[in-house]
């Protein structure tokens, strides 16, 4: 089975070549892996060191298809402080 995705639809594995493409490696100087991707995926949004995209995922015929959202999303706060 062929599967088509979008420019801003990824497998956990082609969100990681992107991510790492796209920043080299993460802020601790560690790669981008699959456990990042699922926190990111499980948040529902991309830090924003890392454009901070909104991030959805549906299931396709067993395959994860995450989905990169233009809009970027906004943190809550803790406690009422500003989040940088």
């Amino acid at each position: 089975m062929n599967m088509t995705l979008e420019k801003n639809e990824f497998t956990y594995a082609s969100l990681i070549q992107h991510l790492s493409k796209l920043h080299g490696k993460k802020l601790s100087g560690k790669d981008f892996n699959a456990s990042d991707v699922f926190q990111y995926a499980k948040r529902g949004y991309l830090p924003y060191r890392y454009s901070g995209k909104k991030l959805t995922s549906t299931n396709s015929n067993g395959i994860v298809i995450l989905t990169l959202h233009d809009n970027t999303v906004m943190p809550k706060s803790k406690k009422g402080k500003k989040v940088k």
